[in-house]
């Protein structure tokens, strides 16, 4: 009767969403055992080291002697914390450290959709996303630019709800500069926000305006990093 139709009701609203989030964490625990740390790893450890020893961040050099381009660091806070990490905890500390940055990604997801849609449906798209992303968890710092991408998309999706300036932003976007170099995006999205906005025709321009000037300020920070 009634009462069965609740408990169903509710094993299907709560108890499945629980469930299917958890295995989502599970997996994304399993592949962090095989393989370990992928080839690239070595690579952000090895420079991260060398920034630890002396490198300068702003003028490091050539990576070899037959290179004739000039090289700039774009995720030297990234590969720094990583090399830190391995000096003091080893290769273990580095996978533990990777593998709370790629949790975070299916806990980020969910706490974003939920703003939008019951558990069911949410824990559906985090689904979605987690398949499309899966290909790039490993120990590199890309892992940081997908977590602060739904940061900023969440942000972006209020702003376009409530026209609220999000100042904080900005500043995000500073720190999201030297750890990868997908903050691009971020301001990607801004943008694309601001335009949809002003063809909605709903906010006068002052609104447009201000909103506008986040992404024109977080391009602009990036050349107050070193």
């Amino acid at each position: 009767g009634a009462g069965r139709a609740r408990v169903i009701t509710f094993i299907v609203r709560r108890v499945v969403p629980v469930l299917g989030l958890a295995a989502i964490v599970g997996v994304l625990v399993r592949l962090q055992e095989v393989p370990a740390v992928g080839a690239d790893a070595w690579l952000h450890l090895r420079l991260g080291q060398e920034f630890l020893d002396g490198w300068s961040i702003t003028h490091p050099g050539h990576l070899g002697v037959y290179d004739t381009a000039t090289w700039y660091p774009t995720q030297w806070a990234s590969q720094i914390a990583m090399a830190w990490t391995d000096d003091r905890f080893g290769i273990g500390g580095v996978m533990w450290l990777a593998g709370t940055v790629i949790l975070l990604v299916p806990v980020v997801l969910y706490l974003v959709c939920r703003r939008y849609a019951a558990p069911l449906p949410a824990v559906l798209a985090v689904t979605v996303a987690v398949c499309a992303a899966a290909p790039g968890f490993s120990a590199r710092p890309q892992v940081v630019s997908y977590v602060l991408i739904a940061v900023v998309m969440g942000a972006w999706l209020e702003t376009a709800r409530d026209g609220r300036v999000r100042w904080w932003l900005v500043p995000l976007a500073w720190v999201w500069v030297p750890l990868h170099g997908m903050w691009i995006v971020g301001i990607t999205i801004g943008v694309a926000t601001v335009v949809g906005m002003a063809l909605t025709r709903e906010h006068d321009r002052g609104v447009l305006l201000r909103l506008a000037s986040i992404p024109v300020l977080s391009a602009l920070v990036a050349l107050a990093t070193p």
